[in-house]
C-alpha cells in the first residue's frame, strides 16, 4: 500500500498554508460512515465476484487479508459491518446519585463538583468521589465545576508569606537593617 504521504503534493500543502502533520492528520482521518461504505464494498466484492480471494480484495483496496476476512464474516454471521459497541466498565453511581449530582450542579449556590460530592453523601448516602461526580457531568454534557471562589489566605498563611517576602527582597536591600 502506498503511503499517504507519497500521495500529497507539496505545492497543495503550501497553497492551504498548514503545516505538513496537520495537512496530513485532516486528510488522512476517515469517517464512521466511509469506513462503514469501506467494509460493505469488501463484502460486496467477495460475493459479487466468486472467484477472488481475500487476499486479492485485500491488495485491490490496500488492506490486509485478515481485514477483509473479518469484514465478511462479520456480515455473514450478524447481517452488518458495524463496529461492536466497546464494553468498558459498568457505572458505579446509581441512577438516583446521578440525577442529585445534576440537580445540584444546576444550583446557583453550587461551587465544585467537591461539594456536589459531599451533598450527595449526605442526601442520596452514595459515597461519591469529586472524579466521579465531573466523569458524571462530562457524561451528560455538562461542564466540571472548579470552586467559583478563591478562599482567602489564613493569618498563618499571611505571616509566612510576609516573612518570606521580607528575606527575599531585603536581603540585596542596602538599607537592610531598616527593613528587618
Amino acid at each position: 500500500m502506498v503511503g499517504l504521504h507519497c500521495l500529497i503534493q507539496p505545492d497543495l500543502v503550501i497553497k492551504t498554508g498548514l503545516s505538513y502533520r496537520l495537512f496530513v492528520s485532516m486528510v488522512s482521518k476517515k469517517s464512521t460512515q466511509s469506513r462503514h461504505n469501506r467494509r460493505l464494498e469488501a463484502v460486496h466484492l467477495c460475493q459479487h465476484s466468486p472467484g477472488s480471494s481475500f487476499s486479492a480484495i485485500a491488495k485491490q483496496m490496500g488492506c490486509r487479508h485478515g481485514v477483509v476476512k473479518r469484514w465478511v464474516t462479520r456480515h455473514t454471521q450478524l447481517g452488518h459491518v458495524k463496529d461492536s459497541p466497546r464494553s468498558g466498565r459498568a457505572h458505579k453511581a446509581s441512577a438516583a446519585a446521578v440525577q442529585h449530582v445534576l440537580t445540584a450542579a444546576q444550583l446557583p449556590e453550587c461551587t465544585s463538583a467537591a461539594d456536589i460530592a459531599a451533598g450527595a453523601q449526605q442526601d442520596v448516602e452514595v459515597q461519591l468521589s469529586r472524579s466521579s461526580v465531573t466523569r458524571i457531568l462530562k457524561r451528560k454534557g455538562m461542564q466540571h465545576l472548579s470552586p467559583k471562589v478563591v478562599p482567602l489566605p489564613t493569618a498563618m498563611q499571611k505571616a509566612a508569606r510576609i516573612k518570606f517576602t521580607r528575606a527575599a527582597f531585603c536581603v540585596a536591600c542596602p538599607f537592610s537593617s531598616v527593613c528587618v
